[in-house]
Order: structure tokens, then C-alpha cells, then sequence
């Protein structure tokens, strides 16, 4: 009977998040409603858009966060968005050396 209360006790304490889970997972929702616009944050900007959209991918939000990138962008009447990492036809070669060289 004795090892019966105490695999109940060992099991349920399990499960019970220490503090720093739940800070961290605090923080991921709310990173979370930040990126869907529920919640203010920091300004947007290009940097911020840029910071924050690995974050937006990871939590399948990031057709939100672009939509809101998109309306600030037309509020800032900024024609286009061409970020300076994108892979474009002149950069093809490169990245194609930087590729083999990293597979060999």
C-alpha cells in the first residue's frame, strides 16, 4: 500500500511545472500574443520584423506577424520590403560554393 501512495506522489509531482517552466512558457505566450498583435510590444520596424520573425515561424504565426509588418510598412509608406539576407539571382553562385563547401 505503501508503494502505491508513493508512485502517486512521484507521478504527481512530475507533472508540476517547476517555476523557471513556467516562466518560460509565460514568456513564450506572450511572445505569442505579441506576434499576433494581441498585446503591445516593442515599435514595429524592419529590425524588429526581422528579430522577431524566427520566433514567428517556430510558433506557426508568421503569416500574422507579416500581415502586421505589411500594414505598418504601407503606414510608413515604404514601397517595397527586400531584406539584405535574401538570396537573390546574383547571390546564387555563392551560395551554391558556400553549400558544396560546407557539405564536403
Amino acid at each position: 500500500m505503501l508503494d502505491i501512495a508513493g508512485i502517486i506522489v512521484v507521478a504527481a509531482t512530475l507533472r508540476v511545472p517547476t517555476p523557471k517552466q513556467r516562466e518560460i512558457r509565460d514568456n513564450v505566450l506572450s511572445l505569442d500574443r505579441y506576434l499576433r498583435g494581441e498585446i503591445d510590444g516593442p515599435a514595429m520596424s524592419t529590425e524588429c520584423y526581422e528579430h522577431h520573425l524566427p520566433f514567428a515561424v517556430a510558433l506557426d504565426v508568421e503569416r500574422c506577424w507579416t500581415e502586421r509588418f505589411n500594414v505598418w510598412r504601407e503606414s510608413e509608406r515604404m514601397d517595397a520590403y527586400a531584406p539584405d539576407w535574401r538570396i537573390s539571382s546574383s547571390t546564387k553562385g555563392i551560395f551554391k560554393v558556400f553549400v558544396k563547401s560546407a557539405e564536403e
